[in-house]
């Protein structure tokens, strides 16, 4: 998995071990997880924005105008529905 920027060193709760984290899938609502590369237990949960591809940063979707026309009559019965 290709992380956008560098992890901070972080301290591991557990066995005390200060350093980079390993990262891994989140679960649930979570995206991404920080565990300890030593003991393997949870550090704390990363944001989303850690993950995203370089390439949605620079490729962008142009913006365009869209245009529908909308013709038709209302009937003897209320409106008449056509698709063609």
């Amino acid at each position: 998995m290709e992380l956008r920027r560098p992890l901070p060193v972080l301290p591991c709760p557990a066995c005390g071990v200060i350093a980079v984290p390993q990262v891994s899938t989140g679960t649930g609502p979570h995206s991404l997880k920080a565990t300890c590369g030593s003991c393997g237990r949870f550090i704390k949960w990363l944001p989303r924005t850690l993950a995203q591809p370089r390439w949605k940063e620079t490729h962008r979707m142009v913006a365009s105008v869209n245009r529908v026309v909308l013709l038709g009559t209302i009937g003897k019965y209320g409106i008449e529905v056509r698709y063609v």
